[in-house]
């Protein structure tokens, strides 16, 4: 699914089944533009090379909640995306990634230190990683390059649990 003209205010996209597309890198659920107060909740995010990308062009996104979702099966493949990664956020104000499951992201033979299951990059000051469960997570199962908030999450089988760098951190 690619939403990506015009801004938009509110909405909840919740209890669906994504699958990958070869759409916009390989990722199974792209926003582009700005989107302020949505909601991604118990859906399911399956396969492709980035699970969901939050990508706020001109003033960005605000407001963005990813909750009780399943990420799972983000690959690496070098010819379209050379790393896996769950979750991609990259000028959005106040993301919160509250009670999701990230599952078998960027974890294959081809994995790379850039594998994570959830990226906050620039632009993205204050994102709240909360009560969410990492388990064979290529390399990190965060990065907040920009700080943020992290606690009560459950990290297994990892040999980076997290970057939390920058402003805030």
């Amino acid at each position: 699914m690619v939403a990506e003209r015009g801004s938009r205010a509110g909405g909840t996209i919740e209890g669906l089944h994504f699958t990958e597309s070869r759409e916009k890198d390989g990722a199974v659920f792209f926003i582009l533009n700005q989107w302020s107060d949505l909601t991604l909740r118990d859906n399911i995010f399956d396969g492709g090379t980035r699970g969901i990308v939050i990508q706020g062009i001109g003033d960005g996104h605000r407001n963005v909640l990813i909750e009780n979702n399943i990420i799972k099966n983000q690959r690496t493949d070098q010819s379209v995306e050379p790393r896996g990664i769950g979750i991609f956020i990259w000028r959005t104000a106040g993301a919160r990634v509250l009670g999701n499951v990230f599952q078998n992201i960027g974890y294959d033979d081809r994995r790379t230190w850039y594998s994570q299951a959830v990226y906050a990059s620039n632009g993205s000051a204050g994102t709240v990683i909360e009560g969410n469960v990492f388990n064979r997570i290529g390399a990190a199962a965060f990065q907040l390059r920009q700080g943020g908030e992290a606690r009560h999450n459950l990290i297994l089988r990892q040999s980076i649990h997290s970057w939390i760098t920058g402003e805030g951190s």
